[in-house]
């Protein structure tokens, strides 16, 4: 830990030296470029959308509904008064009948059931907005890993080259030494085998680098150059805002509650009474009003319903 904060403080000078604001990366930049290139981004949307189609749908359960009904059938057999009465002809009723009818029914009290559809729906949207910012959150840390282990490794990388300098001057002076019969030539082997052994870090760092900056790129949706330049970020860059200190898992957790609380209030509103007005008017053969009247006869019917699912198991 007191190693990478160590390189971390090396890399500022170096940070400053390559911020260049025409092409350098802030870490901000990479949080914003990370969330327009992720799939989920666009889930938001849709989410919207989708969500607008059903309020429009609930809102419409409101509007009065007009139907046209038409229907036809035959039967076996029909009432047959076993008398008759003196002056009055018998009634021969037809074995088929057909009516046409167009009927309007209006919700006048549904127990607040549309309400509390509503607010289901809402609550819903909620929680899958926040679904989609705790993925999307996580991006965050991803990023993090990526931006500040390219300026370590940057870091790493110039105490390498410098400490590779350092050698390569070591070992000219001892070569010096030994062909003076000054210094024994083991005290150079030494040397070229810490400097093969630096050669190997050097090409170990600068693939490790390369797959960071890959990395990153993937996450921002962009190639980046293996010497994109990284702007060092300033001491409160990234850190959350007052209002943000809640982590979103548990803004998550709190909305999954709230929607829970919304599904048991809809199942509430079903079971309360519900009061509506209908009225139909048509014409039917026989008239399925008048039980004397055997012809093609216009009728109407207006009235107010009241159901109320006393046990709906």
């Amino acid at each position: 830990m007191r190693s990478s904060l160590f390189l971390l403080l090396i890399a500022l000078p170096l940070a400053d030296a390559f911020s260049q604001p025409a092409g350098g990366l802030t870490l901000s930049a990479c949080y914003e470029q990370a969330r327009e290139a992720h799939p989920l981004s666009a889930r938001g949307t849709w989410l919207l959308q989708a969500n607008a189609l059903q309020i429009e749908q609930i809102e419409a359960s409101r509007k009065p509904t007009i139907q046209w009904k038409a229907a036809a059938s035959i039967q076996s057999e029909v009432v047959d008064l076993p008398f008759q009465a003196p002056g009055i002809e018998p009634i021969n009723l037809p074995l088929y009948r057909a009516q046409s009818t167009v009927e309007a029914n209006y919700l006048l009290y549904d127990g607040g059931l549309t309400d509390a559809r509503q607010a289901m729906e809402s609550s819903a949207l909620l929680t899958r907005q926040q679904e989609v910012e705790v993925s999307l959150e996580q991006l965050k840390a991803q990023i993090n890993q990526a931006y500040f282990g390219i300026l370590q490794l940057r870091a790493q990388r110039e105490i390498l080259l410098a400490t590779h300098t350092d050698l390569q001057n070591k070992l000219g002076t001892v070569q010096a030494g030994v062909r003076h019969g000054a210094v024994l030539e083991t005290e150079a082997d030494k040397l070229e085998v810490e400097i093969y052994r630096l050669d190997m870090r050097q090409e170990e760092t600068e693939g490790q680098l390369k797959g960071l900056v890959a990395v990153l790129g993937a996450l921002i949706g962009e190639e980046l150059s293996p010497e994109v330049v990284l702007i060092l970020p300033e001491s409160d860059e990234g850190l959350p805002l007052e209002e943000e200190v809640l982590r979103p898992e548990l803004r998550l957790f709190d909305l999954q509650k709230q929607e829970i609380q919304s599904r048991q209030a809809l199942v509430d509103a079903s079971r309360r009474p519900k009061v509506a007005a209908f009225a139909q008017a048509g014409l039917g053969y026989p008239n399925p009003l008048n039980f004397f009247d055997e012809s093609l006869s216009p009728f109407g019917v207006a009235g107010v319903n009241f159901t109320w699912d006393i046990v709906d198991w």
